[in-house]
């Protein structure tokens, strides 16, 4: 009776509706609070009842408290590992330059960049990034027909494989972007990777560099077109390998966590070029946007900024979580050595009192 009492009023009300909080129903701060603490009452205090009722009022009270920040010290460990939860601000992309091909120079690329790991993305040795970038990469048409093996368009992925020499020759798109994958694991990058189009932190970086690029006045929005193959990433977290067994995936998963703490420089490159000036009809939509191939390479090379105050080690993701794991867990030692104090000195009563 007492858990449906209290459910009806954080609900705002019983079946007939107008409950004693329906005026504030409108403020959901307020409905909230008044769920939690409802909640808190029925399932903390029920446990509390129960416990205090075989042992006592303080020892229950120890007890349940115990049980209760024990199980947010647990909970805590879950949500620092998984970044859930209840989660700090999540990382974010910062600007570390912007680089502009010299038009009169063939495709400078990123030669002139004065960050050295961009630099080497470009020059890393004579088998490295062609200077029109992986659209003039050859193609490995045997590893990335093998990729599609199992596809129900294998025949198509043929044929679109034998009409191209190079990555930007590949008429499908999901089949370029594969080749370009195949491709610039052939090449020489140095420590870089290439980032599919379908990579989620290829989308937050694209992001982050539309509005970098807009703000510093390189473009107008919409004044450009992003580059097909154009976005590479160096160091961050462990990658797992695509053929990767069970066993793998169990060492990539500590990898990940216990096995590498720290964090290195995280940095993305994502290139754009300028689009051809259209002109939008009266009533129409804007027409799509074109790239101008005699427009310069933009680079935008951005850093992973990860927050916090230990960057390198807690990311400002997990660092509340952390925090919380560890206020919960001093909580629960204090509770948890005071029952082992109280029960050591009942011991010692019950054998005076037997002696």
């Amino acid at each position: 009776m007492l858990d449906t009492f209290l459910l009806a009023v954080a609900e705002g009300g019983g079946a007939g509706g107008g409950g004693l909080f329906d005026g504030i129903g409108f403020d959901p701060f307020f409905r909230g609070l008044l769920s939690v603490i409802a909640i808190s009452i029925a399932l903390i205090g029920s446990t509390y009842l129960i416990v205090a009722t075989n042992t006592g009022t303080r020892s229950g009270a120890l007890i349940s408290a115990a049980g209760l920040f024990g199980w947010m010290f647990l909970m805590g460990i879950v949500w620092t590992i998984y970044g859930i939860g209840w989660r700090g601000d999540a990382p974010t992309w910062t600007l570390r330059e912007i680089n502009v091909d010299d038009i009169e120079d063939a495709d400078d690329g990123l030669l002139f960049s004065e960050i050295e790991e961009a630099i080497a993305l470009y020059e890393s040795s004579a088998d490295g990034m062609p200077a029109g970038g992986l659209a003039e990469a050859q193609v490995n048409t045997a590893a990335v027909v093998e990729r599609f093996e199992n596809a129900d368009n294998l025949t198509a992925v043929e044929r679109a494989m034998s009409q191209a020499n190079t990555v930007g020759d590949v008429p499908d798109v999901d089949v370029a972007q594969a080749a370009a994958l195949v491709a610039s694991r052939d090449l020489d990058l140095g420590e870089w990777r290439y980032l599919l189009s379908s990579d989620a932190v290829r989308g937050e970086a694209q992001a982050s560099a539309d509005a970098i690029l807009v703000e510093e006045g390189v473009f107008e929005a919409g004044g450009y077109v992003p580059e097909q193959f154009g976005a590479f990433i160096i160091d961050g977290k462990p990658i797992l390998d695509e053929n990767a067994n069970q066993f793998d995936r169990v060492v990539h998963f500590f990898n990940e966590t216990v096995l590498n703490p720290f964090f290195d420089e995280e940095l993305v490159v994502v290139q754009v070029r300028g689009a051809i000036p259209q002109v939008t009809l009266p009533g129409q939509a804007p027409p799509v946007a074109t790239v101008d191939q005699t427009a310069p390479l933009v680079s935008v090379i951005m850093e992973r900024d990860r927050g916090g105050p230990i960057p390198s080690l807690f990311s400002g993701l997990r660092f509340t979580p952390a925090m919380f794991t560890l206020f919960n867990g001093l909580v629960f030692a204090a509770l948890a050595w005071n029952l082992h104090v109280r029960d050591q000195r009942e011991a010692k009563i019950r054998e005076a009192a037997s002696a």
